[in-house]
C-alpha cells in the first residue's frame, strides 16, 4: 500500500536520486547536502523496509561541498521500485512514478513535499513564488498534473540556454503565487518551513485576499 513515507521516498529519489542501468543497476542512491533531508529519507526508508540504508559523505566541487549519499544495493528492492514506476535513467528521462499518479491526494502532496525540497526554487518576492526547472519535459508536465489534481494552477515554459558545452533545453513549472500550494504541500527542512510561514503571513495581509478562499481550481 502507498504510505506517506513511501510517497516521500519516491519524491526524494525522483528529484535527487540515482537509479540507472549498468553494473550498478541494483543500487539506489539519494544524495543531498541537507542533513534534515538525509535524516527524513532514512527515517522513511526504515519505516517502509525495516532496515537503515548505508550513508557515505563525500566532498565535491570547487566549493568543497559535503554531500551525503544514502545507498542501498539489493536486487529485490531494485526490481520492486522499478515495478511501482521508479524510472531508471538520467535527468532528461525521469518521470513521476505511476504509483504516485494513481494514489490519493495525500500521497501526491507527500511526493511533492519531498520533490520540492530537492528541485524546487522558492522566491520570497511579493507573496512568494515557486519554480521547478528540469530537463525532462514529461516530468514537468506530470508535476503540473499533480498540482492541478490538488487544485493548484501553474504554467510551464520552455527555454534554451547556451554555453561552451553547447545548448541545453529546460522546462520550468512556475507558480507565481505559491503561498496556498506550499501551505498545502508542506516542507521538511526548517528553512523551507520558515519561508512558507512568511509567505502565508504576507498573503494574509494583502487587501485582496479573502480569508478562507484559497486560489484553488474547482
Amino acid at each position: 500500500a502507498m504510505t506517506p513515507e513511501l510517497a516521500r521516498i519516491l519524491g526524494y529519489l525522483t528529484a535527487e536520486g540515482s537509479f540507472v542501468e549498468g553494473a550498478n543497476r541494483n543500487t539506489i542512491t539519494f544524495s543531498n547536502t541537507n542533513q534534515e533531508l538525509i535524516d527524513d529519507f532514512r527515517n522513511c526508508w526504515e519505516a517502509c523496509f525495516d532496515f537503515s540504508p548505508l550513508g557515505r559523505t563525500q566532498v565535491y566541487g570547487k566549493d568543497s561541498r559535503s554531500i551525503t549519499d544514502v545507498v542501498t544495493t539489493r536486487s529485490d528492492l531494485a526490481i520492486w521500485f522499478e515495478a511501482i514506476g521508479l524510472k531508471r535513467g538520467t535527468a532528461p528521462t525521469k518521470e513521476v512514478p505511476f504509483s504516485i499518479l494513481e494514489s490519493s491526494s495525500e500521497a501526491k502532496a507527500q511526493f511533492l513535499r519531498a520533490f520540492i525540497e530537492g528541485d524546487g526554487y522558492l522566491s520570497e518576492g511579493g507573496v512568494g513564488g515557486l519554480e521547478i526547472k528540469l530537463a525532462s519535459k514529461l516530468l514537468v508536465q506530470q508535476l503540473q498534473l499533480l498540482f492541478e489534481t490538488l487544485g493548484i494552477p501553474s504554467n510551464v515554459v520552455q527555454f534554451v540556454t547556451g554555453g561552451y558545452t553547447g545548448t541545453n533545453t529546460y522546462h520550468s513549472l512556475r507558480i507565481s503565487d505559491a503561498a496556498d500550494a506550499l501551505a498545502l504541500v508542506g516542507a521538511v527542512s526548517k528553512k523551507r518551513i520558515a519561508i512558507i510561514q512568511r509567505m502565508a503571513a504576507r498573503k494574509l495581509t494583502k487587501k485582496n485576499y479573502v480569508e478562507g478562499k484559497l486560489n484553488r481550481l474547482p
